[in-house]
C-alpha cells in the first residue's frame, strides 16, 4: 500500500542556496579571467585540467572545489580571495531539495535552487496547472496520470511538491505570475469533488498570487508556446527555465531572457484579467458541483 505523505520541514538557510552562491561564483570567475586577460587554455593550464572544466566552471553547472578557486583566484590576481572561498564554500553546500535528487534531472535540481532564492517568478503553462499552486489530489492525479513513475516515486514526488510550495507562505513569499491556458482549466480531475477543491484553491490563491488564464478564443498563434518560467533575483541576473518531453533548458543570456519575457507579456496582454479569470474558474467551480 502506499505510505504516508510525511511533512517536510525546510531546514533554516543563512546566506544563498548553493545553487545561487554557484552563480555568483561562476559570474566572479568568469569576470576575474577576463579581467587578468586570461585565456581559457591558460586557465586550464594552471589549474592543469581541461578547457571542458573551466568552462563548466564559469557556466555554474558543476561544483567546485574550494582548493580550486583558491589557486584561480590567485593566478588571476583577485583581489579578494576570501570572498570567493565563501562562495565556493556555499556552492557546496546542499540544498532542502537534495533529498530528492536521485529522483530528479540535474537541471531540475539547479531550477529547485533558483526558484527557492527568486524574488519574481514569472511562469506559462500551457497544459496543466503551475506545481506551485496544485492541490495534493492535482498533483497526484498528474503524476499518476503520467503513467512513467513507480508508487514510490509518486508518494516522494508529493513530498517535493509540498516543499516547494513552502514557498508561498514564507514572510516575504517570491512575487508570482502565473498565466495558465483555458485548456488546462477545462481538464478536470476523475474525482469532481478533488477538482472543485482545486478550483477553489485557485481562487484562494487570487489574493497572493497573481493569475491569469489565456482564454480559447485568443487562438492557436500563442497557446503552442512550451511552458516556461522567467527567474528574478535581487542581485543576480534573470534567468528563463523551460522544459519539452525529453530535454529542458536554463539560460541567462540577456538577450534571450529578454525574448521569454516578451513572449511572456504578449501573453498577458491576451490574457483574461483577475475578474474575468475568477470568473471563469468560479463557472467551471459551479460545474464541478462546489
Amino acid at each position: 500500500s502506499a505510505r504516508k505523505v510525511t511533512a517536510v520541514t525546510e531546514p533554516a538557510q543563512t546566506g544563498p542556496s548553493p545553487v545561487v552562491a554557484r552563480r555568483r561564483l561562476a559570474a566572479e570567475l568568469r569576470r576575474a579571467r577576463a579581467q587578468a586577460g586570461v585565456g581559457l587554455e591558460h586557465a586550464a593550464a594552471a589549474l592543469e585540467c581541461s578547457t571542458a572544466k573551466i568552462s563548466r566552471i564559469e557556466n555554474a553547472m558543476v561544483r567546485v572545489s574550494v582548493q580550486d578557486v583558491r589557486e584561480l583566484a590567485a593566478y588571476y590576481g583577485h583581489g579578494n580571495v576570501d570572498a570567493l572561498l565563501d562562495l565556493a564554500r556555499a556552492a557546496r553546500g546542499r540544498g532542502w531539495w537534495d533529498r530528492w535528487a536521485d529522483m530528479l534531472p540535474d537541471l531540475f535540481t539547479t531550477y529547485l535552487g533558483l526558484e527557492d532564492e527568486a524574488c519574481d517568478l514569472w511562469t506559462w503553462e500551457p497544459s496543466v496547472l503551475p506545481g506551485l499552486l496544485q492541490t495534493p489530489a492535482y498533483a497526484r492525479a498528474a503524476m499518476e496520470g503520467a503513467g512513467t513513475y513507480e508508487p514510490d516515486v509518486v508518494e516522494r514526488g508529493m513530498e517535493l511538491r509540498a516543499a516547494r510550495q513552502r514557498l508561498l507562505g514564507r514572510d516575504e513569499p517570491p512575487a508570482v505570475w502565473a498565466i495558465v491556458d483555458e485548456s488546462a482549466l477545462r481538464r478536470p480531475l476523475p474525482d469532481r469533488a478533488a477538482w472543485a477543491g482545486q478550483l477553489r484553491a485557485l481562487l484562494d490563491v487570487m489574493e497572493q498570487v497573481t493569475l491569469q488564464v489565456l482564454p480559447l478564443a485568443a487562438g492557436p498563434s500563442v497557446a503552442w508556446t512550451p511552458k516556461f518560467t522567467v527567474l528574478g533575483f535581487a542581485d543576480a541576473p534573470r534567468v528563463a527555465y523551460t522544459e519539452m518531453l525529453h530535454d529542458s533548458h536554463l539560460v541567462d543570456a540577456p538577450s534571450t531572457v529578454g525574448e521569454y519575457l516578451a513572449r511572456f507579456d504578449r501573453l498577458r496582454s491576451l490574457a483574461l484579467d483577475g475578474p474575468g479569470t475568477a470568473a471563469l474558474i468560479g463557472g467551471l467551480l459551479v460545474e464541478a458541483g462546489g
